[in-house]
Protein backbone atom coordinates (compact mmCIF):
# COMPACT_ATOMS: atom_id res chain seq x y z
CA UNK A 1 0.00 0.00 0.00
CA UNK A 2 1.02 3.68 -0.37
CA UNK A 3 1.90 5.48 2.84
CA UNK A 4 1.07 8.91 1.13
CA UNK A 5 -2.16 8.58 -0.86
CA UNK A 6 -2.27 11.15 -3.82
CA UNK A 7 -3.82 14.93 -2.61
CA UNK A 8 -7.69 15.15 -2.95
CA UNK A 9 -8.79 18.01 -5.88
CA UNK A 10 -11.42 20.22 -4.73
CA UNK A 11 -13.19 23.18 -6.13
CA UNK A 12 -10.30 25.08 -4.44
CA UNK A 13 -7.22 23.85 -6.11
CA UNK A 14 -9.40 23.17 -9.16
CA UNK A 15 -9.83 26.92 -9.71
CA UNK A 16 -6.08 27.80 -8.47
CA UNK A 17 -4.57 25.53 -11.10
CA UNK A 18 -6.36 26.91 -13.97
CA UNK A 19 -5.73 30.64 -12.77
CA UNK A 20 -2.35 29.62 -13.35
CA UNK A 21 -3.08 27.77 -16.47
CA UNK A 22 -4.72 31.23 -17.88
CA UNK A 23 -2.13 33.19 -16.29
CA UNK A 24 0.66 31.22 -18.58
CA UNK A 25 -1.39 31.56 -21.52
CA UNK A 26 -2.20 35.20 -21.02
CA UNK A 27 1.38 35.87 -20.49
CA UNK A 28 2.70 34.00 -23.58
CA UNK A 29 -0.21 35.90 -25.46
CA UNK A 30 1.44 38.77 -24.26
CA UNK A 31 4.97 38.22 -24.93
CA UNK A 32 4.11 36.82 -28.67
CA UNK A 33 2.06 39.99 -29.48
CA UNK A 34 5.08 42.46 -27.92
CA UNK A 35 7.60 40.57 -30.08
CA UNK A 36 5.52 40.48 -33.34
CA UNK A 37 4.62 44.43 -33.04
CA UNK A 38 8.06 45.01 -31.96
CA UNK A 39 9.30 43.41 -35.25
CA UNK A 40 6.63 44.45 -37.36
CA UNK A 41 7.18 48.13 -36.72
CA UNK A 42 10.98 47.86 -36.50
CA UNK A 43 13.52 49.85 -39.48
CA UNK A 44 14.49 45.98 -40.58
CA UNK A 45 14.03 47.08 -44.21
CA UNK A 46 12.46 45.50 -47.27
CA UNK A 47 13.59 42.28 -48.52
CA UNK A 48 16.66 41.98 -50.74
CA UNK A 49 16.17 42.30 -54.69
CA UNK A 50 18.31 39.32 -55.51
CA UNK A 51 17.60 35.64 -55.31
CA UNK A 52 20.73 34.87 -53.35
CA UNK A 53 19.77 37.33 -50.90
CA UNK A 54 16.19 36.89 -50.81
CA UNK A 55 16.79 33.33 -49.78
CA UNK A 56 19.19 33.73 -47.34
CA UNK A 57 16.73 36.31 -45.61
CA UNK A 58 13.89 33.64 -45.41
CA UNK A 59 15.98 30.98 -44.13
CA UNK A 60 17.22 33.50 -41.56
CA UNK A 61 13.01 34.20 -40.79
CA UNK A 62 11.79 30.93 -40.34
CA UNK A 63 15.22 30.03 -38.16
CA UNK A 64 13.97 32.41 -35.97
CA UNK A 65 10.58 30.81 -36.05
CA UNK A 66 12.11 27.37 -35.54
CA UNK A 67 13.92 28.79 -32.02
CA UNK A 68 11.15 30.52 -31.47
CA UNK A 69 8.84 27.26 -31.28
CA UNK A 70 11.05 25.28 -29.78
CA UNK A 71 11.52 27.81 -26.79
CA UNK A 72 7.98 27.81 -26.70
CA UNK A 73 7.56 24.61 -26.20
CA UNK A 74 10.34 24.10 -23.79
CA UNK A 75 8.50 26.43 -21.55
CA UNK A 76 5.23 24.22 -22.36
CA UNK A 77 7.32 20.98 -20.94
CA UNK A 78 8.88 22.91 -17.86
CA UNK A 79 5.35 23.99 -16.49
CA UNK A 80 4.06 20.30 -16.66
Amino acid sequence: MNPNPPPEFTADTLAAEQRCIVGGILSGIGLSVAVLAALWWSPIGLAPRDMADRLAFALRCDLFILIWLLAMAGKIAMGR
